[in-house]
Protein backbone atom coordinates (compact mmCIF):
# COMPACT_ATOMS: atom_id res chain seq x y z
CA UNK A 1 0.00 0.00 0.00
CA UNK A 2 1.34 3.43 -0.92
CA UNK A 3 1.35 5.80 2.01
CA UNK A 4 0.00 9.09 0.72
CA UNK A 5 -0.98 12.43 2.16
CA UNK A 6 -3.09 14.92 0.28
CA UNK A 7 -1.07 17.87 -0.89
CA UNK A 8 -2.96 21.15 -0.95
CA UNK A 9 -2.61 24.82 -1.42
CA UNK A 10 -5.31 27.33 -0.70
CA UNK A 11 -5.98 27.54 -4.43
CA UNK A 12 -6.95 23.86 -4.57
CA UNK A 13 -9.05 23.49 -1.44
CA UNK A 14 -12.32 21.62 -1.78
CA UNK A 15 -14.53 23.49 -4.26
CA UNK A 16 -18.03 22.35 -5.12
CA UNK A 17 -17.06 21.48 -8.70
CA UNK A 18 -14.77 18.70 -9.86
CA UNK A 19 -11.10 19.43 -9.35
CA UNK A 20 -7.86 17.49 -9.45
CA UNK A 21 -5.70 16.91 -6.37
CA UNK A 22 -2.09 15.87 -6.10
CA UNK A 23 -0.70 13.50 -3.51
CA UNK A 24 2.56 13.30 -1.65
CA UNK A 25 3.88 9.76 -1.90
CA UNK A 26 5.85 9.29 1.30
CA UNK A 27 7.59 6.10 0.17
CA UNK A 28 9.02 7.61 -3.05
CA UNK A 29 12.71 8.39 -3.47
CA UNK A 30 13.85 5.91 -0.83
CA UNK A 31 11.47 7.39 1.75
CA UNK A 32 12.22 11.06 1.08
CA UNK A 33 8.85 11.47 -0.61
CA UNK A 34 7.75 13.41 -3.65
CA UNK A 35 4.63 14.93 -5.09
CA UNK A 36 2.97 12.52 -7.51
CA UNK A 37 3.06 13.53 -11.16
CA UNK A 38 -0.50 12.34 -11.67
CA UNK A 39 -3.59 13.93 -10.19
CA UNK A 40 -6.76 12.34 -8.88
CA UNK A 41 -10.14 13.78 -9.82
CA UNK A 42 -12.29 14.81 -6.86
CA UNK A 43 -15.91 15.40 -7.69
CA UNK A 44 -17.69 17.88 -5.48
CA UNK A 45 -17.17 18.86 -1.90
CA UNK A 46 -16.33 16.05 0.52
CA UNK A 47 -18.13 15.54 3.80
CA UNK A 48 -15.09 14.01 5.43
CA UNK A 49 -11.42 14.67 4.69
CA UNK A 50 -8.62 13.33 6.84
CA UNK A 51 -5.38 15.29 6.93
CA UNK A 52 -2.35 13.52 8.33
CA UNK A 53 1.08 14.94 8.84
CA UNK A 54 3.65 16.59 11.05
CA UNK A 55 2.24 20.08 10.92
CA UNK A 56 -1.44 19.88 10.02
CA UNK A 57 -3.05 23.15 11.04
CA UNK A 58 0.23 24.95 11.64
CA UNK A 59 -0.52 28.63 12.18
CA UNK A 60 1.58 31.54 11.06
CA UNK A 61 4.14 32.11 13.79
CA UNK A 62 7.27 34.00 14.66
CA UNK A 63 10.83 32.95 15.37
CA UNK A 64 10.12 33.78 19.02
CA UNK A 65 7.14 31.39 19.03
CA UNK A 66 9.30 28.60 17.65
CA UNK A 67 12.09 29.29 20.14
CA UNK A 68 9.56 29.26 23.00
CA UNK A 69 8.23 25.85 21.93
CA UNK A 70 11.78 24.52 21.75
CA UNK A 71 12.57 25.77 25.27
CA UNK A 72 9.27 24.59 26.75
CA UNK A 73 9.62 21.04 25.41
CA UNK A 74 13.43 20.76 25.72
CA UNK A 75 13.88 20.18 21.99
CA UNK A 76 17.00 20.57 19.86
CA UNK A 77 17.94 24.03 18.61
CA UNK A 78 15.99 26.05 16.04
CA UNK A 79 16.45 24.37 12.66
CA UNK A 80 18.56 26.29 10.15
CA UNK A 81 16.31 27.61 7.43
CA UNK A 82 13.16 27.71 9.57
CA UNK A 83 12.31 31.00 7.86
CA UNK A 84 11.71 29.10 4.62
CA UNK A 85 9.07 26.95 6.33
CA UNK A 86 7.42 30.05 7.77
CA UNK A 87 7.39 31.54 4.28
CA UNK A 88 5.05 28.78 3.07
CA UNK A 89 2.52 28.98 5.91
CA UNK A 90 0.39 31.88 4.64
CA UNK A 91 -1.34 30.09 1.75
CA UNK A 92 -2.31 27.18 4.01
CA UNK A 93 -4.22 29.32 6.52
CA UNK A 94 -7.37 29.44 4.34
CA UNK A 95 -7.33 25.64 4.19
CA UNK A 96 -6.90 25.25 7.96
CA UNK A 97 -9.89 27.56 8.49
CA UNK A 98 -12.04 25.01 6.65
CA UNK A 99 -11.37 22.34 9.28
CA UNK A 100 -14.54 21.81 11.29
CA UNK A 101 -13.10 19.37 13.82
CA UNK A 102 -9.41 19.19 14.66
CA UNK A 103 -8.16 16.14 16.54
CA UNK A 104 -4.50 16.05 17.57
CA UNK A 105 -2.47 13.08 18.71
CA UNK A 106 -0.15 14.08 21.52
CA UNK A 107 2.62 11.60 22.37
CA UNK A 108 3.75 11.25 25.96
CA UNK A 109 7.27 12.30 25.02
CA UNK A 110 8.99 14.08 22.13
CA UNK A 111 11.29 11.03 21.90
CA UNK A 112 8.37 8.92 20.71
CA UNK A 113 8.22 10.79 17.39
CA UNK A 114 11.71 9.54 16.53
CA UNK A 115 11.08 6.04 17.83
CA UNK A 116 7.88 5.65 15.80
CA UNK A 117 9.42 7.16 12.66
CA UNK A 118 12.36 4.75 12.90
CA UNK A 119 9.88 1.85 13.26
CA UNK A 120 7.93 3.06 10.22
CA UNK A 121 11.09 3.35 8.15
CA UNK A 122 12.27 -0.14 9.08
CA UNK A 123 8.85 -1.47 8.06
CA UNK A 124 9.05 0.44 4.77
CA UNK A 125 12.50 -1.02 4.08
CA UNK A 126 11.19 -4.55 4.68
CA UNK A 127 8.11 -4.03 2.48
CA UNK A 128 9.65 -1.93 -0.31
CA UNK A 129 13.34 -2.73 -0.17
CA UNK A 130 14.33 0.91 0.33
CA UNK A 131 13.91 3.75 2.74
CA UNK A 132 15.70 6.38 4.73
CA UNK A 133 18.68 5.39 6.81
CA UNK A 134 18.62 5.75 10.58
CA UNK A 135 20.63 8.99 10.56
CA UNK A 136 18.40 10.47 7.84
CA UNK A 137 15.33 9.70 9.96
CA UNK A 138 16.92 11.23 13.05
CA UNK A 139 17.77 14.40 11.10
CA UNK A 140 14.25 14.64 9.63
CA UNK A 141 12.71 14.30 13.08
CA UNK A 142 15.14 16.87 14.50
CA UNK A 143 14.07 19.34 11.80
CA UNK A 144 10.31 18.77 12.01
CA UNK A 145 9.87 18.27 15.76
CA UNK A 146 10.07 21.96 16.72
CA UNK A 147 7.32 22.79 14.20
CA UNK A 148 5.20 19.92 15.52
CA UNK A 149 5.46 21.22 19.08
CA UNK A 150 4.77 24.74 17.87
CA UNK A 151 1.51 23.30 16.53
CA UNK A 152 0.76 21.57 19.84
CA UNK A 153 1.29 24.87 21.66
CA UNK A 154 -0.61 27.13 19.26
CA UNK A 155 -3.49 25.02 17.95
CA UNK A 156 -6.82 24.74 19.67
CA UNK A 157 -8.03 21.25 18.81
CA UNK A 158 -11.52 20.08 19.62
CA UNK A 159 -10.01 16.83 20.86
CA UNK A 160 -6.49 15.92 21.98
CA UNK A 161 -5.67 12.24 22.27
CA UNK A 162 -2.71 11.47 24.54
CA UNK A 163 -0.78 8.52 23.15
CA UNK A 164 1.63 6.23 24.99
CA UNK A 165 4.71 4.52 23.56
CA UNK A 166 2.62 1.57 22.33
CA UNK A 167 0.26 3.85 20.37
CA UNK A 168 -2.53 3.47 22.92
CA UNK A 169 -4.70 6.41 23.83
CA UNK A 170 -4.68 6.78 27.61
CA UNK A 171 -6.32 10.17 27.97
CA UNK A 172 -8.75 12.25 25.95
CA UNK A 173 -9.07 16.00 26.37
CA UNK A 174 -11.89 17.97 24.84
CA UNK A 175 -11.88 21.72 24.43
Amino acid sequence: MISATLFFTSQTAWPAETSKKQFLINSARSGEGEIAETTVPVRGRRDFVLFEGWCVGIPEASAEDLAAAIRLHCLPTVPIGFEAVFGYLGPYQALWEMIDLLVTLYPDSPDLHERWRLEQERDLQVRRGSGLGEEQVREMVRLFLPFTYLCYDKLEPAIRLHIDRDHRCHRIETF
